[in-house]
């Protein structure tokens, strides 16, 4: 088993400062283990930015603002969603089971990379990128 470091940042200023090609961001990072175990991703440190992000969802003006840390969970249920915008609260809640949404973060689905089958296996043909030539981070 490698070492691996994990960095808590409490503002995103400082989380930019210690980034580098070794360093991998999370919120909840419910996804990091999966590439980790198929030898997709090897960082040497994970910066969590759990305490960096909002976990606000509020209305402005006429927008709904949802902050980066927001819980799929406590997104699928918000009453702002609910009535504003009640096809995403379906569409999150039919996402994933009830425990990954307890955790897994609003911007990390948005910002997750692919997970299709040609992503884990190098040698399948994708469209995306060349034969042989696995996964690019």
């Amino acid at each position: 088993m490698r070492p691996l470091q994990i960095k808590h940042p409490k503002k995103i200023a400082e989380a930019l400062r210690l980034k580098n090609s070794r360093v991998h961001f999370i919120a909840s990072g419910t996804n990091q283990l999966d590439f980790m175990k198929k030898h997709i991703a090897q960082p040497e440190t994970f910066i969590d930015l759990q305490h960096a992000l909002s976990t606000d969802i509020k209305e402005e003006k006429k927008h709904i603002v949802i902050g980066a840390n927001v819980k799929n969970a406590t997104l699928g249920g918000h009453s702002l969603i609910l009535q504003h915008v009640p096809l995403v609260a379906e569409a999150v809640l039919a996402g994933t089971s009830q425990q990954i949404r307890n955790i897994a973060s609003t911007a990390g689905n948005l910002m997750q990379r692919t997970s299709c089958v040609y992503f884990y296996d190098p040698n399948t043909p994708c469209k995306k990128r060349a034969p042989q030539a696995g996964a690019v981070l």
